[in-house]
C-alpha cells in the first residue's frame, strides 16, 4: 500500500531561504519514495512576492510546481497562500512547510508510516535551530487531545500530514493568521478522526530575525481569545462538556512556576541589603576592640 503527498510551501520574498528548503524536501521525498512508495509533489505558492521572478526561478531550478498569487492581502502571515494552495492539492495527503525550514531525509518516511497505520492527521516533532540550522533545542510533541486543542494549545503543528479530503471543504480564513488551522484540528477531533504524532524529530524549525511567528500583535492576541471561546462553545454544544486539556494545564503550570520564580528573583534584587543583627554587631566590635 502506498499513498501520495503534496508538500505545500507558501512563501513571500524569501528566495534565499526557499532554495535550501525545497532541496531538503526533495531529499526527503526521494527517501519516502524508496521506503514507503510515496509519490511526493512540491507546490510553491508565491504570496505576491515583489521579487516574484527570484521565487519562480527557485521553483524552476528544482523542477517543482509553482503558483503565484498576483495581489497581496497586506498580511504578514501567508494565510492566503496556504488557503489557495490547499485548493490546488491533487494528492491524497498534504502538509504545509515553512519556506525557511528544513526537512531531514526521514521526515516523510516517518509521517507516512503513521498514515499507513490508519492515521488521518500526523503531527511531527522537530528541532529548533539557530539561523544557520544548528540545533539548539529538541521539541517532542505529546499526542494531541480535543481538550488541549479547544483551549488553544495546538499540538498539531502546521507541518502535520493530513488527509486532504477531510479539510478541503472546511473554512480557510486567512484573517485568523497563525490560528487558521486550529479550527480544523478541533473539527477533526470532534469527528473522532485518528491523530498520531511522530515523536522522533524529523525537521528543523529555523529561528532568525525574519521569522513571521516572532511578531504577535495585541490584536492577534484578542483574536486568539475570541477564537478559543468560540471553539470551546462549539465543543460544549456538541458534547455537553469541555474535555480535560492535560497538556495545556501542564504548560500553564510550568508558566506559572517560571513567573513566580522570576518575580521572586526580581524582588530579591530590589530588596535592601540584609542588615547584620544588632547584638552580633556589638559583639563583633567589642571583640575587635579588645584584640591585642
Amino acid at each position: 500500500m502506498s499513498t501520495s503527498l503534496t508538500v505545500l510551501v507558501p512563501t513571500r520574498s524569501r528566495a534565499e531561504f526557499l532554495g535550501p528548503t525545497v532541496a531538503s524536501v526533495l531529499a526527503a521525498a526521494e527517501e519516502g519514495a524508496r521506503t514507503t512508495g510515496t509519490r511526493t509533489e512540491v507546490l510553491v505558492v508565491d504570496d505576491a512576492s515583489p521579487d516574484g521572478g527570484a521565487t519562480r526561478a527557485v521553483a524552476e531550478r528544482h523542477g517543482v510546481r509553482y503558483h503565484r498569487i498576483e495581489t497581496h492581502d497586506g498580511r504578514r502571515d501567508p494565510g492566503l497562500a496556504i488557503a489557495t494552495g490547499v485548493q490546488l492539492v491533487e494528492t491524497e495527503h498534504h502538509l504545509i512547510f515553512g519556506d525557511d525550514d528544513a526537512m531531514l531525509p526521514s521526515h516523510i518516511t516517518a509521517a507516512i508510516g503513521h498514515v499507513l497505520d490508519g492515521a488521518d492527521v500526523v503531527a511531527t516533532s522537530y528541532w529548533v535551530t539557530d539561523a544557520e540550522l544548528v540545533p539548539v533545542r529538541e521539541v517532542v510533541l505529546p499526542p494531541a487531545t480535543l481538550g488541549d486543542l479547544a483551549r488553544g494549545y495546538s499540538l498539531v503543528n502546521d507541518g502535520a500530514v493530513v488527509r486532504t479530503e477531510l479539510v478541503r471543504g472546511l473554512v480557510w480564513d486567512p484573517s485568523l493568521t497563525g490560528m487558521m488551522l486550529l479550527p480544523h484540528w478541533v473539527a477533526l477531533a470532534l469527528d473522532e478522526r485518528a491523530f498520531a504524532v511522530s515523536r522522533t524529530p524529523t525537521w528543523f524549525y529555523r529561528r532568525h530575525g525574519s521569522n513571521i511567528s516572532a511578531e504577535v500583535a495585541e490584536e492577534d492576541s484578542d483574536r486568539r481569545r475570541r477564537l478559543v471561546a468560540e471553539l470551546q462553545a462549539t465543543v460544549v454544544e456538541r458534547l455537553g462538556y469541555l474535555p480535560a486539556g492535560p497538556h495545556h494545564d501542564a504548560r500553564e503550570a510550568r508558566i506559572a512556576r517560571r513567573q513566580a520564580k522570576d518575580a521572586a528573583k526580581a524582588a530579591a534584587e530590589l530588596a535592601p541589603p540584609r542588615q547584620e543583627p544588632l547584638a552580633r554587631r556589638i559583639r563583633r566590635r567589642a571583640a575587635r576592640a579588645i584584640a591585642p
